[in-house]
C-alpha cells in the first residue's frame, strides 16, 4: 500500500514538473495560433471536448451563408472587415478554461484572433466556428 501510495505522489510530482515545463500561462499548452491556415477536418467528425484552454464557439454575427458581418442592421462582406470585433456563442470549453467562463456564454474577440473552421450540419447549413485560446478573448458579452 506505501509502495503504491509513493508511486502515485512521485507520478502526480512528475506531472507537475511537465506542466511547469510545457506550459505557457500567456496562452496554454496548445496555442491555436500556430495552426492559423490549417484546414480542420471537421466534414466527418463532431468535436466532444477541446483541450487545454481552447474554446470552440460559433459567430452569431455573421449571415448563414457566412459572406456577410451584420453591424446594426448593416451587412458588410467578410472580405472587407480586416480589424473589428466579432462575437460568438461558446459551444465546447477545454479543462483549463475558467469556471465563469461557459458554455452558452457570448464571447467579444479581434477579428484576427484565433482559428475559424467551417461546418455543415446534417441539413447543409454551414456553421462559423472558430477555436480560440481563453487569454485571446476581449470580454464576456449578453445582448441588450
Amino acid at each position: 500500500m506505501k509502495k503504491k501510495t509513493a508511486q502515485m505522489v512521485e507520478k502526480l510530482k512528475v506531472q507537475e514538473e511537465h506542466e511547469k515545463m510545457t506550459s505557457d500561462n500567456v496562452k496554454g499548452l496548445v496555442q491555436v495560433e500556430d495552426y492559423k491556415g490549417v484546414h480542420i477536418p471537421l466534414e466527418k467528425w463532431n468535436i466532444v471536448t477541446p483541450m487545454d484552454d481552447i474554446i470552440l464557439a460559433e459567430y452569431v454575427d455573421i449571415t448563414s451563408d457566412g459572406d456577410h458581418i451584420e453591424r446594426d442592421g448593416v451587412f458588410i462582406p467578410v472580405a472587407l472587415v480586416e480589424k473589428s470585433f466579432r462575437v460568438a456563442k461558446i459551444l465546447l470549453k477545454g479543462p483549463r478554461v475558467s469556471s465563469y467562463i461557459n458554455v452558452g456564454d457570448y464571447i467579444m474577440l479581434g477579428n484576427d484572433r484565433g482559428i475559424p473552421a467551417i461546418q455543415r450540419t446534417n441539413a447543409g447549413v454551414k456553421k462559423q466556428l472558430l477555436f480560440i485560446n481563453e487569454p485571446r478573448i476581449f470580454c464576456i458579452v449578453k445582448p441588450k
